[in-house]
Protein backbone atom coordinates (compact mmCIF):
# COMPACT_ATOMS: atom_id res chain seq x y z
CA UNK A 1 0.00 0.00 0.00
CA UNK A 2 3.07 2.36 0.22
CA UNK A 3 3.34 2.27 -3.17
CA UNK A 4 -0.58 3.49 -3.84
CA UNK A 5 0.37 7.30 -3.63
CA UNK A 6 3.26 7.09 -6.36
CA UNK A 7 0.84 5.04 -8.46
CA UNK A 8 -1.63 7.62 -8.33
CA UNK A 9 0.59 10.42 -9.37
CA UNK A 10 1.81 8.91 -11.77
CA UNK A 11 -1.45 7.79 -13.11
CA UNK A 12 -2.41 11.92 -13.21
CA UNK A 13 0.73 12.76 -14.68
CA UNK A 14 -0.26 10.30 -17.81
CA UNK A 15 -3.91 11.79 -17.71
CA UNK A 16 -2.78 15.31 -17.81
CA UNK A 17 0.26 14.30 -20.82
CA UNK A 18 -3.10 12.31 -22.88
CA UNK A 19 -5.15 16.05 -22.49
CA UNK A 20 -5.64 18.50 -25.13
CA UNK A 21 -4.49 22.15 -24.55
CA UNK A 22 -6.37 25.22 -25.55
CA UNK A 23 -4.11 27.97 -26.71
CA UNK A 24 -5.27 31.70 -27.26
CA UNK A 25 -3.52 33.27 -29.91
CA UNK A 26 -3.42 37.37 -28.87
CA UNK A 27 -2.36 40.68 -30.08
CA UNK A 28 0.92 41.71 -28.09
CA UNK A 29 -0.04 45.33 -27.69
CA UNK A 30 -4.05 45.75 -27.33
CA UNK A 31 -3.93 42.18 -25.83
CA UNK A 32 -6.82 41.27 -27.67
CA UNK A 33 -8.09 38.01 -29.02
CA UNK A 34 -7.10 37.48 -32.75
CA UNK A 35 -10.15 35.40 -34.27
CA UNK A 36 -9.70 33.80 -37.11
CA UNK A 37 -6.14 33.46 -37.03
CA UNK A 38 -4.29 30.69 -39.23
CA UNK A 39 -2.07 28.13 -37.43
CA UNK A 40 -0.02 25.99 -39.42
CA UNK A 41 1.98 22.92 -38.22
CA UNK A 42 5.39 21.87 -39.76
CA UNK A 43 3.86 18.87 -41.93
CA UNK A 44 1.96 21.40 -43.47
CA UNK A 45 -1.83 21.00 -41.91
CA UNK A 46 -3.64 23.51 -39.88
CA UNK A 47 -6.26 25.00 -38.52
CA UNK A 48 -8.73 28.48 -37.74
CA UNK A 49 -8.76 29.62 -34.13
CA UNK A 50 -12.08 30.65 -33.37
CA UNK A 51 -14.39 33.95 -32.75
CA UNK A 52 -11.89 34.37 -29.26
CA UNK A 53 -8.82 33.30 -30.67
CA UNK A 54 -8.74 29.86 -29.31
CA UNK A 55 -7.55 26.85 -30.68
CA UNK A 56 -6.93 23.39 -29.47
CA UNK A 57 -3.59 21.48 -28.96
CA UNK A 58 -3.76 17.92 -29.78
CA UNK A 59 -1.66 15.35 -28.24
CA UNK A 60 -1.13 13.48 -31.41
CA UNK A 61 0.00 16.97 -33.19
CA UNK A 62 3.19 17.30 -30.41
CA UNK A 63 3.73 13.81 -31.40
CA UNK A 64 4.38 14.09 -34.97
CA UNK A 65 4.78 17.86 -35.55
CA UNK A 66 8.13 19.90 -34.00
CA UNK A 67 6.67 23.33 -34.48
CA UNK A 68 3.54 25.67 -35.04
CA UNK A 69 3.32 28.97 -37.43
CA UNK A 70 0.71 31.60 -36.80
CA UNK A 71 -0.46 33.75 -39.25
CA UNK A 72 -3.00 36.61 -39.62
CA UNK A 73 -3.89 39.89 -41.69
CA UNK A 74 -1.86 42.56 -40.22
CA UNK A 75 0.48 40.75 -37.96
CA UNK A 76 3.88 39.70 -38.23
CA UNK A 77 3.98 35.61 -39.08
CA UNK A 78 4.89 33.66 -35.33
CA UNK A 79 7.03 30.67 -35.16
CA UNK A 80 7.08 28.65 -31.88
CA UNK A 81 8.77 25.27 -31.18
CA UNK A 82 6.23 22.91 -29.41
CA UNK A 83 8.89 21.26 -27.58
CA UNK A 84 9.66 24.65 -25.38
CA UNK A 85 6.26 25.57 -25.62
CA UNK A 86 4.62 25.76 -22.27
CA UNK A 87 2.37 29.09 -22.11
CA UNK A 88 -1.23 28.51 -23.27
CA UNK A 89 -1.43 32.33 -24.73
CA UNK A 90 0.80 32.86 -27.87
CA UNK A 91 1.49 36.54 -28.49
CA UNK A 92 1.86 38.49 -31.79
CA UNK A 93 3.15 41.54 -33.10
CA UNK A 94 0.92 43.65 -35.26
CA UNK A 95 2.51 44.55 -38.87
CA UNK A 96 3.43 48.08 -39.78
CA UNK A 97 1.20 48.84 -42.76
CA UNK A 98 2.88 51.69 -45.05
CA UNK A 99 0.03 54.28 -46.07
CA UNK A 100 0.33 55.75 -49.79
CA UNK A 101 1.15 59.38 -49.98
CA UNK A 102 -1.85 62.13 -50.28
CA UNK A 103 -1.79 64.77 -52.72
CA UNK A 104 -3.68 67.63 -51.18
CA UNK A 105 -4.53 70.07 -53.93
CA UNK A 106 -6.59 73.36 -54.95
CA UNK A 107 -8.41 72.18 -57.76
CA UNK A 108 -12.17 72.09 -57.08
CA UNK A 109 -14.29 69.46 -59.23
CA UNK A 110 -17.86 69.01 -59.62
CA UNK A 111 -18.97 65.41 -58.78
CA UNK A 112 -19.50 65.27 -62.39
CA UNK A 113 -15.95 65.79 -63.09
CA UNK A 114 -14.97 63.93 -60.55
CA UNK A 115 -17.00 60.43 -61.73
CA UNK A 116 -15.39 61.21 -65.48
CA UNK A 117 -11.85 61.07 -64.22
CA UNK A 118 -12.74 57.81 -62.14
CA UNK A 119 -14.00 56.28 -65.21
CA UNK A 120 -10.85 57.23 -67.18
CA UNK A 121 -8.46 55.93 -64.88
CA UNK A 122 -10.86 53.05 -64.10
CA UNK A 123 -8.63 50.14 -66.42
CA UNK A 124 -5.35 51.42 -64.90
CA UNK A 125 -6.29 51.83 -61.44
CA UNK A 126 -7.98 48.94 -60.69
CA UNK A 127 -7.52 44.97 -61.99
CA UNK A 128 -10.08 43.52 -63.82
CA UNK A 129 -8.27 39.96 -63.86
CA UNK A 130 -8.85 36.88 -62.03
CA UNK A 131 -7.71 36.97 -58.22
CA UNK A 132 -7.74 34.52 -55.40
CA UNK A 133 -9.16 35.73 -51.87
CA UNK A 134 -8.92 33.78 -48.85
CA UNK A 135 -12.93 32.97 -47.51
CA UNK A 136 -13.72 31.95 -44.09
CA UNK A 137 -16.96 31.19 -42.85
CA UNK A 138 -18.52 29.77 -39.96
CA UNK A 139 -22.56 29.37 -38.92
CA UNK A 140 -23.94 28.47 -35.87
CA UNK A 141 -26.68 26.46 -35.08
CA UNK A 142 -28.85 26.74 -31.88
CA UNK A 143 -32.49 24.49 -31.26
CA UNK A 144 -33.62 25.77 -27.70
CA UNK A 145 -36.60 23.09 -26.26
CA UNK A 146 -38.58 25.22 -23.69
CA UNK A 147 -40.57 22.79 -22.78
CA UNK A 148 -41.81 18.85 -23.04
CA UNK A 149 -44.92 17.38 -22.05
CA UNK A 150 -46.58 13.92 -23.07
CA UNK A 151 -50.26 14.38 -22.23
CA UNK A 152 -51.81 10.95 -23.12
CA UNK A 153 -50.04 7.40 -23.33
CA UNK A 154 -51.26 4.38 -23.78
CA UNK A 155 -49.91 0.98 -24.87
CA UNK A 156 -50.30 -3.00 -24.67
CA UNK A 157 -46.01 -3.16 -24.49
CA UNK A 158 -45.23 -3.30 -20.83
CA UNK A 159 -41.24 -2.10 -21.37
CA UNK A 160 -42.54 0.56 -22.95
CA UNK A 161 -43.74 2.14 -19.89
CA UNK A 162 -44.44 5.28 -18.44
CA UNK A 163 -41.29 5.10 -16.58
CA UNK A 164 -39.28 4.67 -19.68
CA UNK A 165 -40.74 7.73 -21.08
CA UNK A 166 -40.51 9.73 -17.72
CA UNK A 167 -36.55 9.09 -18.18
CA UNK A 168 -36.81 10.31 -21.98
CA UNK A 169 -38.19 13.62 -20.70
CA UNK A 170 -35.44 13.97 -17.82
CA UNK A 171 -32.53 12.86 -19.69
CA UNK A 172 -33.53 14.64 -23.41
CA UNK A 173 -31.22 17.58 -23.80
CA UNK A 174 -32.62 20.87 -23.91
CA UNK A 175 -30.16 22.30 -26.37
CA UNK A 176 -28.61 21.50 -28.96
CA UNK A 177 -25.84 23.77 -30.64
CA UNK A 178 -22.92 22.93 -33.63
CA UNK A 179 -21.32 24.93 -35.96
CA UNK A 180 -20.12 24.33 -39.26
CA UNK A 181 -16.46 25.95 -40.42
CA UNK A 182 -15.51 26.00 -43.69
CA UNK A 183 -12.05 27.67 -45.22
CA UNK A 184 -11.97 27.81 -49.07
CA UNK A 185 -10.60 29.97 -51.86
CA UNK A 186 -12.62 32.21 -53.58
CA UNK A 187 -11.70 33.20 -57.33
CA UNK A 188 -13.42 35.14 -60.06
CA UNK A 189 -13.22 38.37 -61.64
CA UNK A 190 -16.09 41.17 -62.42
CA UNK A 191 -17.58 38.57 -64.76
CA UNK A 192 -20.95 36.78 -62.20
CA UNK A 193 -20.41 33.70 -64.34
CA UNK A 194 -16.64 33.72 -63.55
CA UNK A 195 -17.00 33.26 -59.80
CA UNK A 196 -15.92 29.57 -58.71
CA UNK A 197 -14.95 28.00 -54.74
CA UNK A 198 -12.59 25.56 -54.00
CA UNK A 199 -12.53 23.86 -50.71
CA UNK A 200 -10.20 23.37 -48.45
CA UNK A 201 -11.24 22.48 -45.49
CA UNK A 202 -14.76 22.21 -43.51
CA UNK A 203 -15.91 20.78 -40.16
CA UNK A 204 -18.72 20.19 -38.25
CA UNK A 205 -18.01 20.75 -34.65
CA UNK A 206 -19.00 18.16 -32.04
CA UNK A 207 -22.72 18.30 -29.94
CA UNK A 208 -22.73 15.44 -26.74
CA UNK A 209 -26.55 16.39 -27.00
CA UNK A 210 -26.74 14.74 -30.40
CA UNK A 211 -25.44 11.73 -28.98
CA UNK A 212 -27.68 11.42 -26.13
CA UNK A 213 -30.57 12.06 -28.66
CA UNK A 214 -28.99 8.87 -30.73
CA UNK A 215 -28.85 7.04 -27.70
CA UNK A 216 -32.35 7.49 -26.62
CA UNK A 217 -34.03 6.85 -30.10
CA UNK A 218 -31.70 3.23 -30.01
CA UNK A 219 -33.72 2.34 -26.42
CA UNK A 220 -36.79 3.12 -28.12
CA UNK A 221 -36.08 1.40 -31.01
CA UNK A 222 -34.85 -1.82 -29.36
CA UNK A 223 -37.85 -1.80 -27.20
CA UNK A 224 -40.39 -1.98 -30.53
CA UNK A 225 -38.22 -4.22 -32.79
CA UNK A 226 -38.19 -6.55 -29.51
CA UNK A 227 -41.65 -6.49 -28.74
CA UNK A 228 -44.32 -5.26 -31.44
CA UNK A 229 -46.49 -7.61 -32.64
CA UNK A 230 -49.30 -7.85 -34.76
CA UNK A 231 -51.73 -7.40 -31.84
CA UNK A 232 -49.26 -4.49 -30.04
CA UNK A 233 -50.16 -1.00 -30.26
CA UNK A 234 -48.97 2.24 -28.68
CA UNK A 235 -50.50 5.50 -28.70
CA UNK A 236 -48.66 8.67 -27.77
CA UNK A 237 -50.12 12.34 -28.18
CA UNK A 238 -47.70 15.62 -27.78
CA UNK A 239 -46.23 18.30 -29.39
CA UNK A 240 -42.79 16.75 -29.86
CA UNK A 241 -43.79 13.06 -30.91
CA UNK A 242 -46.95 13.65 -32.66
CA UNK A 243 -49.66 11.00 -32.34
Amino acid sequence: MRYAPYFLFMLCVLNLQAQSKQIQIVDSLSLEPIPFATVHFSNNKGLITDAIGFFELLPEQLEVNDSLFVSSLGYDRLAVGLKQLQDSILYVMPKAIALDNVILTNKSYTSEKIIDLVQERLERNYSTDYNKKRLFLREYYTQNTKKLDISKYKTSIPELNRKLLDSFLVNMPRTNEFTIETLCNYVGDFEEENQKINLIKARLTYDKGNDLMQSLNERIETVLRENVKTDSYFKIRSGIFGE
